[in-house]
């Protein structure tokens, strides 16, 4: 009798410790699962940042493409336009070139027809003064003449 007790006691005591322990085993496969299920929240979430980041990146991989294209682009279109300024500018110069090159000429022309009035005008005079001296001096011999016609 006391000793199929103290098994009957030893039996209860362990059957005890294995509801316990599997009630523990059991609480520990939920907290598993419960741990599993949040890992792969977590692994969902971390796959769609990752999607989203890749997203970013190519997007700005896009971007930066198209701002390399714009500044190729607005090189070109400045690089044409001070070409157009400098073929502008160099038309400008030989136009201004030619100008001064013909109002060389009109001021050498004018001193020239001005050097020629002044000689016909001297030429003029000295015709004229000529001229009233010659009337003069015929006008004297007529004189001389009429006296002595009248004498």
């Amino acid at each position: 009798g006391k000793e199929k007790s103290e098994l009957q006691t030893k039996l209860n005591a362990l059957t005890v410790e294995l509801k316990d322990a599997t009630a523990k085993a059991t609480q520990a496969k939920q907290s598993a699962k419960k741990y599993e299920a949040e890992v792969q929240v977590m692994t969902n979430e971390l796959a769609q940042y990752q999607n989203a980041v890749d997203a970013k990146e190519a997007e700005l991989s896009k971007l930066k493409g198209d701002l390399a294209r714009l500044k190729e682009k607005s090189q070109e279109e400045l690089t044409q336009i001070k070409n157009e300024m400098s073929e502008s500018l160099a038309y400008a110069d030989s136009e201004i070139q030619k100008r001064d090159a013909a109002l060389q000429t009109k001021g050498e022309l004018e001193a020239k027809l001005n050097a020629q009035l002044d000689q016909l005008k001297k030429d003029v005079a000295e015709a004229q003064a000529a001229s009233d001296e010659t009337t003069r001096s015929k006008s004297e011999e007529a004189k001389v003449l009429q006296d002595m016609v009248e004498t």
